[in-house]
Formats: C-alpha cells, sequence, structure tokens
C-alpha cells in the first residue's frame, strides 16, 4: 500500500482503486510510477518525497522472461491482497516471452528496475548467453520499457530507508550470498561503502537468485531470488509492519513457504 503524503513542495503518492497515481502540487496526474522521470522533467525538478512502502509488499526477483512464472506469481500476490509490487530486474535473457513480461510487469504497476540482462540486451552486448534476447525480436513497447527502468529506486517504510537495486546500489553485477563470510564480506566493496554511508537501512535486490535476509552492519540485505525455472522460482513477501520477510515456492515448489527472517524496527532505530 502507498501512504498519502502531504507537505507543500512535495509530490502526494495516492492509492488509486486500480493503480498508484502520482498528483504533483499543481494538480498535474501521472498513472504509472514509471513515468517519474518524465514528470519530473516536466516539473522542472520538484521536490520528490520517497513512497513509503507500508504493510505487504511483494517482491519479484530475477525474471529472466519466465512469462508464465510471473503472471502466476502476480496472480497470487493479487489475490492475497498485495497492492505494491516491486521487482530487482533482469527482465531479460530467459526461456520465456520477454514481450510479455514487460507487457505484465507494466500492466500490474510493478516498480522495476534494471539489471545487467537489461543492460546488456540494450546495449547489443554479451548475446552469446543460452536463451539471450536480441533487441529487433522484441516490440517497441518492450524496448521502451525496458529503456525506463532506473538503476535504483528508493522508498521510505517503518523499517527505515529502502533501496530497491539488482546488485548492490549502483553495482547491478555486485551481490552477497548467503554463504559469503569473512574476507569475501570485508572484499566486497560495494557492500562496505553501503554500510558506511548508512543512508540506508534496507536493501532489496537480486542478481544471486537466492533468496535470504541477512544483517550486515546497520544494513538489512534482502534478496528476492528467481523466478527462473532451474533455480527453484518463487517470490518474497515483505510485512513492513512486522517486519517478517517470507519467500512462497512456485512451479515445483508451488505450496511451499518460508521465513527467511525478519527485519526488526530496533535494530533500525539502533543502528
Amino acid at each position: 500500500m502507498l501512504q498519502q503524503l502531504d507537505s507543500a513542495d512535495e509530490l502526494v503518492i495516492l492509492n488509486a482503486d486500480d493503480a498508484p497515481t502520482i498528483r504533483f502540487k499543481d494538480g498535474c496526474c501521472y498513472h504509472r510510477l514509471d513515468w517519474f522521470a518524465n514528470a519530473l522533467s516536466k516539473q522542472g525538478g520538484t521536490h520528490v518525497t520517497r513512497i513509503v512502502l507500508k504493510d505487504r509488499v511483494g517482491l519479484l526477483g530475477d525474471v529472466h522472461a519466465e512469462d508464465s512464472l510471473l503472471a502466476d506469481a502476480l496472480a497470487r500476490l493479487v489475490d492475497s491482497g498485495v497492492e505494491t509490487i516491486l521487482c530487482v530486474g533482469d527482465v531479460a535473457d530467459g526461456p520465456g516471452n520477454l514481450d510479455r513480461v514487460c507487457e505484465l510487469l507494466a500492466s500490474h504497476h510493478v516498480i522495476t528496475v534494471g539489471g545487467n540482462h537489461d543492460r546488456w540486451l540494450l546495449a547489443d552486448t554479451v548475446r552469446n548467453l543460452p536463451d539471450a534476447h536480441h533487441r529487433s525480436q522484441l516490440a517497441p513497447t518492450s524496448l521502451a520499457f525496458l529503456r525506463s527502468l532506473p538503476v535504483t529506486r528508493e522508498f521510505s517504510s517503518a523499517m527505515g530507508q529502502v533501496m530497491l537495486c539488482h546488485g548492490l546500489g549502483a553495482n547491478d553485477m555486485a551481490g552477497v550470498s548467503p554463504d559469503d563470510f569473512g574476507y569475501a564480506l570485508e572484499s566486497n566493496f560495494d557492500l562496505q561503502a553501503l554500510i558506511r554511508e548508512r543512508a540506508f537501512d534496507v536493501i532489496v535486490n537480486g542478481h544471486t537468485h537466492k533468496p535470504m535476509v541477512r544483517r550486515l552492519g546497520q544494513l538489512t540485505v534482502v534478496n528476492a531470488g528467481t523466478l527462473f525455472r532451474h533455480h527453484t522460482p518463487g517470490y518474497v513477501v515483505v510485512d513492513f509492519s512486522s517486519g517478517d520477510v517470507t519467500w512462497y515456492g512456485l512451479a515445483g515448489s508451488a505450496g511451499e513457504r518460508r521465513l527467511l527472517g525478519t527485519i526488526r524496527v530496533e535494530d533500525v532505530e539502533a543502528g
């Protein structure tokens, strides 16, 4: 759910009946969150308040063109009453229909960032991968959707400040895994920079295809996993009221669920 914010020089985020709507103080409305950048340019750099993540929020991991599994995940999230859904990118390169994936993400107003595979596709590089897509294969609307994806998005929540990214911050090739310890963490410069800068309390990311919750310094990293059929596909729900982070299986793991961990308010306040 998106909380309404009121301030003289700020954007107001409304939770409309069927989709989020952005309304600026001058009354201009934008019905798609993907139109943030375009709307901001028209407003001459109006200051934006971060969207507030409330209650249960859905997380989609690396999609990799898995259109059928994406449709299943979206249907399950909508049926369970989840209103806000985030996606960590790597929309492209996989065995499914990328045009349908882009249409599903856009039509469900999923707040999405780009991943390294999306960047490679748009730059027409690293196209020798299995199931790699090519720009010539895609509908113009799909290319426009992929080009619109930012590297990061930022939010506020009861659990602190939240960054949505693919890897770690602006580096879509970085990541942290459940089995990284010692030197692997100490030499992870992107992770250490995020811990040192203390600008965010929660990082929501993907890239590793390994769903997890890890507390690293004052930072909590929530990995959304993946929809890729060969890597235990599933999706994640974060309850920003309780802090619980739960993984739900799809395909062969459908019906499975497990608590990945809990983001605790006292941890954020202590940090």
